[in-house]
């Protein structure tokens, strides 16, 4: 079953990333497109592209640490080279990524 985005996510997602910081400025297309593959089709290989991208500064907060702050995502480790136990859903990515990077956020 595939979770993709609705129109409406897709528009609330590009206003999301284009808040996101890193220690180089605003986010690379590269990685706004990695962290949109994660959003709009969850998978290991999305998830495994996306869980590192530094999405705060000076934070340096990673959507990875987003989500076990911000959702009931609770995978805090996994072994090298191996799969992911489970995968955030893009509510979560979403979710996530809201808290972190919606201008209002506390």
């Amino acid at each position: 079953m595939t979770e993709q985005l609705t129109p409406s996510e897709v528009a609330e997602l590009m206003e999301m990333l284009d808040n996101g910081r890193n220690l180089f400025g605003q986010l690379a297309p590269d990685l706004r497109a990695r962290l949109s593959a994660a959003a709009d089709n969850p998978s290991q290989i999305t998830w495994d592209g996306a869980y590192s991208i530094v999405l705060t500064e000076p934070e340096g907060k990673t959507l990875w640490q987003a989500l076990l702050e911000h959702t009931d995502y609770n995978i805090t480790s996994r072994g090298i080279d191996a799969l992911w136990p489970v995968y955030p859903t893009k509510e979560q990515i979403l979710h996530a990524l809201r808290a972190e990077l919606t201008p209002t956020r506390e």
